[in-house]
């Protein structure tokens, strides 16, 4: 979701760590995202492969006076080594930012659109020609966008204040097609389609005061903040009795019928 033209580096920190917040039992991983002040300059790639492989890659970065920005996007797209098989990738990044002496603020967008299709295995009766489909359609569409604003301000070299404000919307869209294992064992239909949705939103704020600062003399570091966490989850589920056609083919014969619909609401203030 995130192109890797945008990173500047990465961090892996194994083990709890209440710094990123409660979900994190079995570790963290710390993106550093580019900008225009650390990475001046553009460039445009252009590359293409076996099976209508096409990737554009663009970046461009800089500064203008106070002001930095860096944008950058990732539209690939190939039809697949086999039938009914093409993806495609969508991702843009940009970040905006501000810093003088004391202040630094930084907005950033990251927005993705992909699709893949064709994810399925083939029974051995069809390893004279691996290229074909099981079934189809077979789709998984993921779509997501996060916004997020954060700053930073220096009262003096001893007193400083961080916040930062987040929002994330993110959606899984698949479409699956399968054989009814029961069929001509007193089932009469052939294929089942089953199509499930996961959409989320969270959304957040956090703000920390931090005093560097002597202490009998030794050097200590007090801080104080406040944060807070809020997510929305909603998965549904439908299935449609189908049946196929000549090429292997999926064709619904009935309405979609509501299987499972949920729905789950969490959130965490913390000081």
């Amino acid at each position: 979701l995130l192109p890797q033209s945008a990173i500047a580096n990465l961090q892996v920190m194994p083990g709890s760590n209440p710094i990123f917040g409660l979900n994190t039992l079995g570790g963290a991983i710390a993106i550093t995202t580019k900008n225009g002040r650390t990475n001046p300059g553009g460039q445009v790639e252009i590359s293409g492969g076996s099976f209508g492989r096409q990737t554009l890659e663009l970046e461009q970065r800089g500064t203008l006076g106070n002001l930095d920005y860096f944008v950058t996007v990732n539209d690939s797209m190939d039809r697949g080594w086999a039938e009914h098989n093409p993806d495609w990738v969508k991702q843009l990044f940009g970040k905006i930012g501000y810093q003088d002496a004391d202040t630094s603020v930084n907005m950033s967008l990251t927005a993705a659109y992909n699709d893949m299709q064709g994810t399925q295995t083939i029974p051995l009766s069809f390893l004279d020609n691996p290229r074909q489909a099981y079934t189809y359609p077979d789709e998984n569409v993921n779509r997501a966008m996060l916004w997020s604003l954060s700053g930073n301000h220096s009262f003096n070299d001893k007193l400083e204040l961080s916040t930062n404000v987040y929002y994330r919307n993110y959606r899984n869209d698949n479409l699956s097609s399968n054989v009814n294992g029961n069929y001509g064992a007193g089932d009469a239909i052939e294929a089942v389609n089953a199509r499930s949705t996961i959409a989320q939103t969270s959304y957040g704020f956090g703000a920390q005061l931090s005093y560097m600062g002597k202490l009998a003399a030794m050097s200590n570091q007090f801080v104080v903040g406040l944060g807070g966490d809020f997510a929305n989850a909603r998965f549904k589920q439908y299935n449609q009795d189908a049946q196929f056609t000549a090429n292997r083919d999926t064709v619904g014969i009935d309405a979609y019928s509501l299987a499972t619909d949920a729905k789950t609401t969490n959130s965490n203030l913390g000081v």
